[in-house]
């Protein structure tokens, strides 16, 4: 059997990617493969097809689809493997690691409180000077 190579994805929070990998019987005669995908952070991972059927030589492509949870932090890295193994030899597998790293999310905003300090009044406009006007 052989495997594609893993890749290296970037994703937004909330959103979910979808990864294409080729599987190659190598074998002499057709077999069949079960096909399991794990998120070692425990975002929701599927495989399509969870079972594929290959003559002998035969290649076809596989989808590894991941959902990003919306929460998740920019920067943060996810190591997805896909496993591929055979109905007839269960020594005989390929084994799929993707590197997803979440990117800032567009269009998100994070809004802090401004509190003026005691003796300010609000049609100040400016900005104070230093880090101490605020607590």
């Amino acid at each position: 059997m052989a495997v594609g190579n893993g890749r290296q994805v970037t994703a937004t929070a909330g959103s979910t990617i979808v990864q294409s990998h080729p599987i190659t019987n190598t074998g002499y005669y057709a077999d069949k493969y079960d096909l399991t995908l794990t998120s070692a952070r425990g975002w929701t991972a599927l495989t399509s097809p969870v079972t594929l059927s290959l003559a002998r030589q035969a290649t076809a492509t596989i989808e590894a689809r991941v959902s990003v949870p919306a929460a998740v932090m920019s920067g943060t890295q996810e190591l997805v493997v896909i496993t591929a193994r055979s109905q007839a030899d269960g020594a005989v597998r390929g084994i799929i690691t993707d590197t997803v790293t979440v990117k800032g999310t567009t269009g998100s905003n994070v809004y802090l409180p401004l509190i003026w300090r005691k003796g300010r009044t609000a049609d100040q406009t400016s900005m104070p000077d230093s880090l101490p006007d605020l607590y």
